[in-house]
């Protein structure tokens, strides 16, 4: 049904484009789905917006650990599927589901506890906040089931089924999109409605993908011959543990950043959280792209072939420059257009266009910055990516709590983020020395020491 891809051997700039936008679909879509529940939430009610709001540090910690688990995941599937090693694959993937259960499973206890803690934080209006304590339980459990489904899909991905997997979220966002639709209209669940929409897409999108595991004899169902693989633990450290870092250092910041911008009234908190959900889907490129060259470089790693890993990284960077520098104009253009479509309060879409407008076009360096983070994180160097995520947003929030608060204008934290993304050419041009460095490149022959396990 399916015409497999030869990472080994295809020709590298198309394999890129096969693997990468059937990603960069269903990325898509699920960003999209995000943004559609933005606008129902926009125009059904004001207060559910606000809660969507403030739950948006939350959503980043929980985005963390799905990331570390699924990108962990997907290395060690995509290393060893180049190996030609696929009795191993099916035990991998088992320890993997069983290790997101009871990761994710505390990560909801641990949250539902302190959720009084962060609305006192936020100073949540006593009318609603009980109703945000509510949801913000019910969505970090509801996550359990989202981080199995993540681990299936990125099980699929790692071994290459990747137009599979992506229709298969494709499927299940836009049923997301629909099934919010009906319950906010019909329904009048509100805010919980995100909460039902996503339980139920996610069943359904983890039943596909262990059925066609399963079907392809990917992952094979005999409890007997289960055990501990070291492979997994040692992917878990060397890149999951970073990579849920960075995503934690986005989750801390954004505490900091709704502190920031909170002065400003509600209307400012909501339209940040709207500009920085269009500011996701404009990076799910990146992301998506990162993610592909990821797979390529590791299955061609297990293969030995470090010429066409590092071949792929080259490319893989130059196509991120130039998709970003038409995205960075384009949204720039368009950012009138984006906020009225989104919002429908005048002084909540101002906000959302004033930072778009400031920001928009230094997505042409933040694109291939993030490309190459995801990558340095795919390739063990995931403390690398830690360090600059820190450096990052250590800065932006220095500078722009002293600005703001000096001047009381909130265009100067969006001024810091744009500037701060310029600057942050100089880490493309860093991760490019360790990468070389990484697969070996002044010395191929010699590489395959420097990349064993």
């Amino acid at each position: 049904m399916f015409k497999k891809l030869d990472y080994l051997n295809d020709g590298i700039s198309p394999l890129i484009y096969k693997v990468f936008l059937p990603m960069l679909l269903a990325s898509t879509v699920t960003v999209t789905t995000q943004i559609a529940n933005t606008f129902f939430m926009g125009h059904e009610d004001k207060v559910a917006l606000y809660i969507v709001g403030l739950f948006l540090p939350i959503s980043f910690l929980m985005t963390a650990y799905i990331e570390g688990f699924q990108i962990s995941n997907q290395v060690a599937i995509a290393i060893e599927k180049g190996r030609k090693n696929e009795k191993k694959i099916s035990l991998l993937i088992k320890n993997f589901l069983l290790y997101g259960v009871i990761v994710s499973t505390v990560i909801a206890i641990v949250l539902s506890i302190i959720a009084p803690w962060i609305a006192a934080f936020f100073k949540v209006n006593d009318l609603i906040v009980n109703e945000f304590i509510s949801f913000a339980r019910y969505m970090v459990f509801a996550n359990i089931i989202v981080v199995l489904n993540a681990l299936a899909m990125s099980s699929l991905r790692g071994f290459g089924l990747v137009k599979i997997s992506s229709l298969i979220s494709v499927f299940t966002a836009l049923s997301n999109i629909l099934l919010v639709f009906l319950f906010v209209t019909y329904a009048q669940t509100g805010v919980m409605s995100i909460v039902w929409a996503n339980l139920i897409v996610s069943f359904i999108s983890l039943s596909l993908s262990m059925y066609y595991l399963i079907r392809n004899k990917i992952l094979k169902l005999d409890i007997k011959g289960f055990e501990f693989e070291t492979l997994g633990l040692q992917k878990l450290k060397s890149i999951g543990i970073p990579v849920a870092l960075s995503y934690v250092l986005i989750f801390v910041s954004t505490f900091f950043f709704n502190k920031i911008v909170s002065p400003f009234g509600e209307e400012a908190i909501a339209g940040f959280g709207v500009a920085y959900r269009v500011q996701t889907m404009v990076l799910i490129v990146a992301i998506s792209l990162g993610s592909a060259i990821g797979i390529i470089i590791n299955q061609n790693i297990g293969g030995e072939r470090l010429e066409r890993a590092y071949d792929a990284y080259k490319k893989g960077i130059q196509t991120a420059f130039y998709l970003y520098l038409g995205i960075g104009i384009a949204v720039y253009f368009s950012r009138n257009f984006i906020s009225s479509i989104l919002v429908e309060s005048n002084e909540v879409a101002e906000f959302t266009t004033e930072y778009l407008g400031i920001v928009a076009l230094s997505y042409i360096i933040m694109g291939p910055m993030l490309t190459t983070l995801l990558l340095l994180e795919q390739l063990g160097k995931g403390l690398q990516a830690v360090v600059l995520n820190l450096a990052y947003f250590i800065l932006i929030i220095a500078i722009s709590w002293y600005l703001t608060r000096s001047y009381q204008r909130i265009e100067f934290f969006y001024v810091t983020i744009s500037v701060l993304n310029v600057i942050g050419i100089s880490g493309i041009f860093y991760g490019l020395v360790v990468i070389r460095k990484k697969l070996g490149v002044s010395n191929l022959p010699k590489a395959k020491l420097q990349l064993g396990g």
